[in-house]
Formats: structure tokens, sequence, C-alpha cells
């Protein structure tokens, strides 16, 4: 598929709907435009794609069934996205009502940063809680006692919904002292981000949500995350671009380029920064550090369509043990390939996880 899809036409692409050109010109084959729609879907941007395909001039639109579908899709994330933004508030309206602050993490609190919001494909709801850990999955299992709480989140059923996650911790890293750093972090953040609360508006309604500057560093970790899990896809990288240009003075800027080497992040930060200049056509000055292109590069083909990048495949059900250290061998054979560029994460995954293993064994929470 790769071979088919040329890399200049994937970045014209992304970059006519990151700026917004008006009128856009796409040289696409006929026999291309499903592999580029069944790419966007892949990379979960095809809403916020929809808009340039349909301002095409008429000689170079898809073929009538890719239009169609296309469409379609985008409608439905529209309305997914609008639903979401009820659910959310009235999870938070419940959250709120059971005696806690939340803030909403992740993307539903970076939509927002977005021209046209429901454009992006809306995920899983996750709030970050304010309390004690023990106390928070006592509540998580008062309202799903089936649920099986990990480091950093547990799964809840609030308001209705069945798919709300309530961290714990925002996120955290393999490397025992990278996380100890990190959580230091989020502690010392903690007062800032919940008081007072920041708010955006959904549906009508007010939502607390994280400080700017906290998201732009925040966000940067759940990446990070991602490309040692599922994989970092396009849609992520498009909502930090839309996060940078909410902007930095040049003292956030150089607290950024610090707090980014103290969390040894400094070369994956790098490598952002140059998927940010190709992909979306950012200029260096208006980014708070300058693209490392040996990183960028390698972190390039996650977003490319390749079907390696779906390493996770079906397993057992019937064996719970069994589908878990298939999946984790799985996951860190694919992950030696980051080894040249991020080693101590890479070689830590092992020892985190049995440790997390065992950890969630001795409070019973496997």
């Amino acid at each position: 598929m790769t071979h088919q899809l040329p890399l200049q036409t994937l970045i014209a692409l992304v970059q006519a709907a990151y700026c917004h050109e008006p009128h856009p010109s796409l040289r696409v084959s006929e026999e291309q435009w499903p592999q580029l729609y069944a790419w966007a879907v892949q990379t979960e941007v095809a809403g916020w794609l929809w808009p340039v395909v349909a301002r095409l001039p008429v000689d170079e639109q898809p073929p009538r069934p890719v239009r169609l579908a296309w469409a379609l899709s985008a409608e439905r994330i529209g309305e997914k996205s609008k639903l979401q933004e009820q659910t959310v508030c009235r999870v938070m309206q419940q959250v709120e009502a059971d005696g806690w602050r939340a803030l909403l993490l992740k993307g539903q609190a970076v939509a927002v940063c977005y021209p046209e919001p429901r454009q992006r494909l809306a995920g899983d709801i996750d709030l970050w809680i304010e309390g004690d850990r023990k106390e928070v999955v006592r509540y998580a299992r008062s309202t799903n006692p089936a649920c099986r709480p990990v480091y950093h989140h547990v799964d809840a059923h609030i308001g209705g919904e069945e798919h709300v996650e309530l961290h714990l911790a925002p996120s955290w890293m393999y490397g025992w002292r990278r996380n100890r750093r990190l959580q230091r972090w989020f502690e010392e953040q903690r007062s800032r981000q919940f008081a007072p609360l920041r708010t955006i508006r959904l549906a009508d309604q007010a939502v607390a949500v994280p400080t700017i500057d906290f998201l732009q560093r925040y966000l940067l970790v759940h990446m990070y995350r991602h490309l040692f899990e599922e994989g970092l896809t396009l849609r992520r990288v498009v909502d930090y671009g839309y996060l940078l240009q909410q902007g930095m003075t040049a003292e956030e800027c150089a607290d950024f380029r610090c707090w980014t080497e103290r969390m040894g992040l400094k070369r994956f930060t790098g490598g952002v920064m140059y998927l940010l200049e190709v992909w979306l056509g950012m200029e260096p000055a208006s980014l708070p550090m300058s693209g490392d292109a040996w990183s960028g590069e390698m972190l390039m083909a996650e977003l490319l369509p390749l079907e390696e990048r779906k390493i996770n495949g079906k397993f057992d059900p019937s064996n719970r043990l069994l589908q878990r250290v298939s999946k984790a061998a799985r996951t860190q054979y694919r992950n030696l390939k980051y080894l040249h560029h991020y080693p101590a994460e890479v070689l830590s995954a092992p020892l985190f996880k049995v440790g997390h293993y065992l950890w969630r064994k001795m409070h019973g929470w496997t």
C-alpha cells in the first residue's frame, strides 16, 4: 500500500486540512482513493480530513463510492462527538454530585483547540480524580464491582456510561527513576490544576480541564506511552499541533525544554517537533524547541499506512494469563525497534510489567 500512496500526497492532504486551504489541489488516481480513505480511517483523522476532500475541484474528487463512504464516516464522527460531549457533561455532574472533583483529560480536553471540535474522532472519557488512591478505587468499585485497577487508572460506570477511566495518576513511565520524577511533577501540579478550576464549554455546560501549559506537557507523555503500547497515530500529532497553537511565551519555552530534559523526553519531543514541521507545516520558529530529524524519521513510519503497525491481534479469551503474556511478548518484540532511540524505556518495560502485576496481585486487583 505504501508505494501506491506517495508521502508527498499524504502530507499535502494533512497540511491542507491544518492550514485550511480554501482551494486545495491533490493529484490522486482513482485507484489510490480507496487506499487514501482507508489510511485516513486507520490514522483516526477521517472526519478532520473530510472538508479538504469536499473542497476539491470536481475533476479531482474521489470516486462516488469513496466520496459517499467518507462523507458518511465524517457525519458519524460528528454525531458521536456531539453525543460524547453530552455524556461527558452527564458524567462530570454525577462525579461532582458524588462528592469528587475531577478534570477532563486527553482528547476531549484538547478538542476545543480545533477550529471545528466535532471533526475530531472522540475517544474514551478520562478523568483525573482528586483524592486518595484507595478511596478512588473504592468509589470505582461501587459503580463497577468487576473493575480491575491498574497503576494509573480504574474503569468505572458513571452516569450510565460504561467506559469512564478514573485516573489515579494522569500517566506513567516504565523507567523507575523517570516515573518517580513524573509522579512527583503530577503531585506538584495537583493543587494548581484543581484550584482554581479552568473550564471549557461542552454542550453549553462548563467542564473542568487542566491548564494549557499542563496539557502541552502531559500530552507529550501520553503520546510517548502510546508509542510503546497501541502505537502513535496521526490524530495525536494533530492534537498536539493545535495545542501548541495556543502559544507559549519565551520563558515558558525555556521551562518546557528544561522539563523535557528532566523527564527524559528531549529526544522524543524533538521527534514530535519534526513531525509537526513535516506533516502540519508548522514553522520552526513557532515551536518551543527545534526538531530532531533522526528521531522524527523513526516516528514517521508510525504515521504511514503500514500494516505492521497493527501488532495486537486477537488472543484466546479462555486463558487470561496466556492472553496477557502473549500480548506483552508481542508488544515488547515490536518495541525493540525503538531500543536505539529510547533504550531506558524499552529495557525497563519488562521489569515494570512484572512488578506491576505482582503489585496488583498483592492488592487483590488482578
